[in-house]
């Protein structure tokens, strides 16, 4: 009988285990981070010098699909979020660049990069880096 119980006992618990060894550290979710940013600095500098608003559309567009497939990875409930904030951003203003918000004439761009940037700060003191290097 007391078999029985220590088996019971055991079974409840072990889905709590295993759900304890699946979860991301805040550190590694800010690695992965960290390494997107990288990553998406890396490739938009292999592009051409900056020149304009076009340019900058290109850019943006090379930068979020890096952090979108990032934010995959990242599985940290804090850090997930704020990130989230940021994809959703970026995801914001590249669809007002798409519909011809000019980028240095838009008060929409202007409000969404002040956005960006107040949600990157968030995820900077979270994390603990910058958004640039």
């Amino acid at each position: 009988m007391k078999r029985r119980l220590v088996a019971a006992g055991l079974v409840l618990l072990f889905p709590l285990g295993m759900a304890a060894c699946g979860s991301q550290s805040k550190a590694d979710a800010c690695k992965e981070i960290n390494n997107a940013r990288d990553n998406a600095l890396e490739q938009v500098d292999a592009l051409s010098a900056f020149s304009g608003s076009e340019d900058f559309k290109n850019k943006l567009d090379v930068f979020l699909a890096i952090h979108k497939e990032a934010a995959k990875k990242v599985t940290n409930d804090d850090v997930k979020a704020a990130y989230a904030d940021v994809i959703t951003d970026m995801d914001k203003l590249a669809d007002a660049m798409n519909n011809g918000a000019d980028f240095y004439e838009s008060n929409e761009v202007l409000d969404l990069t002040t956005e960006l940037s107040a949600h990157g700060e968030k995820l900077n003191e979270l994390c603990g880096f910058s958004w640039d290097r």
